[in-house]
């Protein structure tokens, strides 16, 4: 059965079941949801329901609504709704939350208070909020883009105000990464010598918007005990709590509900997912804090993957600078040799002498004379290669020389040859030494007079 939960000051959260047409939420005790605090009208909203939408609509013209943080009139509520009237903080749920024995309640994590009740509902919506994210984890590129979706996907889920990615100093190398933002110490003391200082890479808040000043909204001492024991955190009110309430952070920042989990790479602790709510006390539950668990464990795969992308973009570059003082047009050498060879090929590149490249298989002939013509006055003409020792004994001098139609069995059209094709180019005649005898001799000729029969 849809519910709407009520988050008071004091005091455990109140849920109150919608199973008219239409309920009431306001001050008076008439209502179907009645919320004693002064801030709210006495009537102050409605909730309709059509036979499908539940819709949120005023009574009170007066009335401040919030809904997700957005000042609004009406609108139609969807699962994990937070609303906000006058000073009264609930939330909308679409399924019942089951309650639980006090027998069957579990010990509380390090740091929390105790709790009988378990949200189903949360269990689903986290769920589901995964399964949106991860529809965007295939669209989206930007790795800023990916965190801020991740985040407000947590605090839609969970109820919190704020969220935070905070990663250790080494995670982005020697130097901090741009964007990221050291997290100020809020407790007085300075970090111990050689501490790895958390930085804060994404904040958002309830309106999904980046976080104004993020340093000064996190409680250090809860993001350092979860960075050094590597296990999760829920207090549900930081104020009171044993473990925290002391902190020069929790009484500076005046924080009620946090949630804290771990970024975990290959191992080592490298980050932490922080939540929180500074107005509601006792907001979190177990099964918030497992999902919250769920989304940090994919934040730790996002952000290694960026990681090994940087580094291997990084490694690119570097290569890529090292190559330029070693590179000759698409030629790469640096040996003695291999700058004599770079000599005469510049030099010879300019004239318009023929030149013989002699050298084993494999070595890169061809390589130097797409060089020779790429330094020439003849660049924009035709490269054009042909492998001397490829071509049938009969063929080779009409492929050279080309012929006219008829001139012998098979001649059906006329077709230039490849020195006309390469006219005002260059032509390189690889395996020149395959070529026979009586040919290389006419082959000379046109080479010294430069003139094709």
């Amino acid at each position: 059965m849809p519910t709407l939960k009520w988050f008071p000051p004091e005091g455990a959260p109140r849920s109150f079941p919608l199973y008219k047409p239409v309920s009431t939420v306001g001050r008076a005790l008439g209502n179907d949801v009645a919320v004693p605090t002064k801030t709210i009208a006495e009537t102050h909203v409605q909730v309709l329901f059509d036979g499908r939408d539940f819709n949120l609509e005023e009574v009170d013209k007066t009335g401040e609504i919030l809904i997700n943080g957005k000042k609004k009139r009406r609108a139609r509520l969807v699962h994990g709704d937070r609303l906000t009237l006058g000073d009264a903080e609930m939330q909308f749920s679409m399924f019942d939350e089951p309650q639980r024995t006090s027998q069957d309640s579990r010990p509380s994590l390090e740091g929390s208070s105790p709790r009988v009740g378990t949200t189903a509902s949360t269990t689903l919506g986290g769920l589901r909020k995964l399964f949106e994210f991860s529809e965007k984890l295939m669209t989206m590129k930007n790795i800023d883009e990916l965190l801020e979706a991740m985040l407000d996907a947590v605090i839609d889920v969970t109820g919190a105000e704020k969220g935070l990615i905070l990663l250790l100093e080494d995670t982005y190398g020697s130097e901090k990464r741009e964007g990221a933002i050291e997290a100020a110490p809020t407790s007085g003391e300075p970090a111990p010598s050689g501490e790895k200082k958390p930085l804060i890479r994404a904040s958002r808040h309830v309106k999904k918007e980046m976080i104004a000043t993020p340093s000064g909204a996190i409680s250090d001492s809860i993001v350092r005990r979860v960075l050094e024991t590597g296990r999760p955190v829920i207090v549900s009110d930081a104020l009171t709590d044993t473990q925290f309430g002391s902190s020069e952070s929790v009484l500076a920042l005046r924080l009620s509900s946090v949630m804290c989990a771990p970024l975990v790479s290959q191992g080592h602790v490298t980050g932490a997912m922080y939540v929180g709510n500074d107005r509601v006390k006792g907001l979190f539950e177990k099964s918030q804090l497992d999902v919250l668990g769920i989304f940090a464990g994919q934040a730790s795969l996002i952000l290694q993957n960026a990681m090994l992308l940087s580094a291997l973009r990084a490694d690119k570059e570097k290569l890529t600078n090292e190559l330029k003082d070693k590179r000759f047009g698409e030629i790469i050498g640096a040996c003695p040799s291999m700058m004599e060879v770079f000599r005469k090929l510049q030099k010879v590149a300019t004239t318009d002498i023929s030149v013989l490249i002699t050298g084993e298989t494999g070595t890169g002939k061809e390589l130097i004379a797409r060089e020779v013509h790429r330094r020439s006055n003849r660049v924009n003409g035709p490269f054009v290669v042909i492998n001397c020792g490829a071509i049938p004994e009969n063929l080779i001098e009409s492929e050279l020389f080309g012929h006219v139609k008829g001139a012998f069995t098979g001649a059906v059209a006329s077709r230039p040859g490849k020195f006309q094709v390469a006219d005002k180019g260059t032509l390189f005649l690889d395996e020149i030494g395959e070529l026979p005898l009586n040919l290389q001799v006419k082959l000379l000729r046109a080479l010294q007079e430069r003139v094709v029969y």
